[in-house]
Order: structure tokens, then sequence, then C-alpha cells
């Protein structure tokens, strides 16, 4: 285990000094998918909730839609967000900042 955190905190390391915003780009998300688990959790018991004051009448509907919004909104951002800061910022830079490390250090 000591070995992984001591490459890890050596790559992190490597990355930050060639290019911190890829390193905030891997915090933020992880601190968006922090607040976005606990999030999800309260919004499906305010859509439960929500739902059945619906069904017995007591709450209208367009009161409700709110909710649904923002469930689908909190279903989608994790693979939207994540697949595009992932997939297009995160993991070329890095792929980059390493395959020029390893030429630098092979030669």
């Amino acid at each position: 285990m000591k070995m992984i955190y001591k490459a890890f905190k050596e790559i992190l390391g490597i990355l930050f000094a060639e290019n911190p915003y890829v390193v905030i780009a891997v915090f933020g998300s992880a601190i968006l998918s922090g607040v976005i688990a606990p999030l999800s959790v309260w919004i499906n018991g305010q859509i439960f909730d929500r739902g059945l004051s619906v069904a017995s009448g007591e709450l209208p509907f367009n009161q409700y839609i709110p909710y649904l919004f923002l469930f689908v909104a909190l279903a989608l951002l994790p693979v939207v967000v994540g697949e595009t800061l992932a997939g297009v910022y995160i993991q070329p830079r890095c792929q980059l900042i390493l395959r020029g490390l390893t030429k630098v250090r092979c030669s």
C-alpha cells in the first residue's frame, strides 16, 4: 500500500508541475462527485414524498416538476461531466505529460 501511495504522490507531483489545471480538474470532479451522492439521496426522497402528495391531491403537479428535472439532471450529470471532463480533458493531457516524461527518461 505504501508503494501505491508513493507512486500516486509522485505522479500527482509530476502532473501538477507540468499542468496544474489537470490536477485541479481531477480534484474538482472528485468534490463534485462527493456532493452529488447526498444530493441525489435527498432528491430521491423528495420525489417519493412529493409524488405521494401529488397522487393524493394535496400538491399540484406543477410544483412537482422541478424535482423531476433535478432528478434527471443529477442522473445525467456524472455521466456527461465525467465522460466529457475525463475523456476530453484529463486523460489526453495526462497521457501527453507521461509520454513526454518517458521519452525524456528513456533517452
